[in-house]
């Protein structure tokens, strides 16, 4: 196999491991904050960590702060929790 048919090949495969499900996380991403912001939670503010945040920016509509990160671990020690106690 020449380089050049590797390097092509390297490209097409990270281009379907990587590139596409990523465009596909922020088309639903972006799907998710139409959502939030066509007035269905007029006083929610959605706080997101990282990266995310500097995407999404326009998700800051309303007073009530919700902190997606911890929410999260919250969510995950619940979860946790009750698979320790059954």
């Amino acid at each position: 196999m020449q380089l050049s048919q590797r390097r092509l090949y390297v490209d097409e495969v990270m281009e379907f491991l990587i590139t596409t499900p990523l465009q596909t996380w922020v088309k639903l991403a972006r799907h998710g904050e139409r959502l939030l912001t066509d007035n269905l939670f007029p006083a929610f503010t959605v706080r997101l960590p990282g990266w995310f945040a500097q995407q999404f920016e326009s998700l800051q509509i309303g007073h009530i702060e919700f902190d997606l990160a911890a929410s999260l671990l919250s969510v995950a020690a619940v979860l946790l929790t009750l698979l320790l106690v059954t």
